[in-house]
């Protein structure tokens, strides 16, 4: 019931609080970005459109955060907090933001073959309805799968120097 999905959302988004407050980094991917951008004083809105398979991001600082392309799907967008650094963007979307020892993506960068086939196997019809075709996503993400992981472990590599 909605009270109880309203609980634990105000308990994660207190728990994101006080980690910022102990100095504790975040990493947030996805839904994580939102609960971040919520948390500290940003937002969640409907993007104006889905974006839904492997996209490229503009990056104001590349050492961070390449361009990509980065896997994405999702339907919502992160109004970044007003005290954030936007890191990354697209013509739909924050893709990226850092506020004080967090950052936070709005894609995924974990996405390889085997999550992407896990995926699938309900996702399927919404990629579908949005002109995805799912076997090409597949075939695009077997393809995609070794410089992905290369820009993840650079991603995650750069998060903890940043919060060394």
């Amino acid at each position: 019931d909605r009270a109880a999905v309203g609980a634990w959302i105000d308990a994660e988004l207190d728990w994101l609080r006080a980690l910022d407050r102990r100095g504790v980094p975040v990493l947030g991917v996805c839904f994580g970005a939102q609960a971040l951008a919520t948390a500290h004083g940003g937002a969640v809105e409907p993007a104006p459109r889905k974006e839904l398979g492997w996209v490229a991001v503009e990056s104001s600082q590349p050492d961070l955060l390449g361009a990509g392309p980065w896997f994405q799907w999702h339907g919502d967008r992160c109004v970044a907090p007003p005290d954030a650094e936007v890191v990354a963007r697209t013509e739909v979307a924050v893709q990226a933001y850092r506020v004080r020892r967090n950052l936070a993506v709005q894609f995924h960068p974990e996405v390889d073959r085997a999550q992407l086939l896990r995926w699938l196997e309900h996702g399927r019809d919404e990629l579908a309805a949005h002109g995805v075709d799912p076997d090409q996503l597949l075939a695009a993400t077997t393809a995609e799968e070794p410089a992905a992981r290369a820009r993840a472990d650079g991603l995650v590599d750069a998060f903890l120097r940043i919060t060394a």
